[in-house]
């Protein structure tokens, strides 16, 4: 009984720090994160998809490409359809849309290109960036270290001391791995809150 809640306990901090991972790590690597909230992609680019996406230099850029970019006071994901390399502008098309994009994109206003996106990730990392996302994950996180940290009392007790060294050497300490969960959510996800409301007006 006392394993099967050590595991439990184990497994809600290893959940949350798994679901904030996607948001967390490619911004070690330079990718920018936009959460696909309408449905100009499909059926490439589906709804509550994040998209990562990376710098590229404009003589990289090539038909074909999904291009995020800023069109006003929004960023759109769509499809490169015709390059214009003396003027450096860039006609762009939705999948899903009938036709072109009405303006040409200036390769100033290019964010980068997609690189690979995973869908349904974009609704967790909505939760995730609101308030009460960010305190639900910690209080599993807080779960699931109180769980652990009983069971692990609780075998401490019954045991002579030389085993408590043993068993403290060979487990892993849940303290550092609920300071590495709450520095994941609420870290990671403060960026991807800003990025998530500079998209909420695009296509």
């Amino acid at each position: 009984m006392e394993k099967l809640f050590k595991i439990l306990g184990n497994g809600l901090i290893i959940i949350v720090i798994l679901a904030c991972l996607p948001i967390a790590l490619p911004k070690v690597v330079g990718f920018q994160e936009y959460n696909v909230i309408s449905g100009s992609m499909e059926p490439e680019i589906t709804v509550n998809s994040i998209c990562y996406v990376k710098e590229t230099l404009f003589e990289d850029l090539a038909v074909g490409d999904i291009i995020a970019f800023e069109s006003g006071a929004s960023t759109i994901t769509h499809r490169i359809v015709d390059i214009d390399r003396d003027s450096k502008l860039i006609t762009t098309k939705g999948d899903a849309n009938p036709a072109n994009d009405f303006m040409p994109v200036a390769y100033t206003n290019v964010l980068g290109v997609v690189k690979f996106h995973l869908p349904l990730l974009g609704k967790l990392a909505s939760a995730l960036s609101e308030t009460t996302g960010k305190i639900v994950a910690a209080l599993i996180l807080i779960a699931g270290f109180l769980i652990s940290s009983l069971v692990e009392k609780d075998s401490k007790a019954s045991t002579d001391d030389a085993t408590r060294i043993d068993i403290s050497k060979a487990s892993v300490n849940p303290k550092i791995v609920l300071i590495l969960g709450l520095l994941i959510i609420f870290g990671s996800c403060g960026g991807f809150l800003y990025i998530y409301m500079d998209y909420q007006g695009s296509n």
